[in-house]
């Protein structure tokens, strides 16, 4: 089903999206200005894009309206998950390349460890929503309503 997938996508994005902000977090002290910036950019420009975006349009309500409440799906959130997501990547993987090898010993592999850990979450996350929604569904349909 596709509004499964849809629910389940959006919930692995948000939840490498929070693990993102807590890695920028503890790199706040070590690694000063990028650090910050993308934190703020990661906090703030989601919440705002979506803002803007559902001031502008009103959706038609989910099939799945539980989950779909649970995780807070929109097709406007997913969307702007997905381009953050698509962001995350292409940020964190360039500053992993312009970062300064002179500081500490294994700091300067920050980004890339960051980067690593944000895909595997919004993989390992994905998977496990998208079985526990089909899961759930199918124990609904075998239900005897008799």
């Amino acid at each position: 089903m596709r509004e499964q997938r849809n629910i389940s996508k959006h919930a692995g994005l948000l939840c490498g999206r929070i693990l993102l902000l807590g890695g920028l977090f503890l790199l706040i002290a070590p690694l000063p200005p990028v650090s910050v910036y993308l934190f703020v950019f990661f906090f703030l420009v989601p919440w705002l894009l979506s803002n803007i975006l559902e001031s502008k349009k009103t959706a038609a309500p989910p099939i799945l309206s539980s989950y779909a409440k649970k995780f807070h799906y929109t097709p406007i959130h997913l969307s702007v998950e997905q381009a953050m997501g698509r962001i995350a990547v292409f940020l964190l993987a360039s500053w992993q390349f312009f970062i300064s090898g002179s500081i500490a010993v294994y700091l300067h592999l920050a980004p890339g460890i960051l980067l690593l850990l944000y895909l595997l979450c919004r993989i390992i996350s994905t998977a496990i929503i998208r079985h526990k929604i089909h899961s759930y569904y199918m124990e609904l349909r075998s239900l005897d309503f008799n």
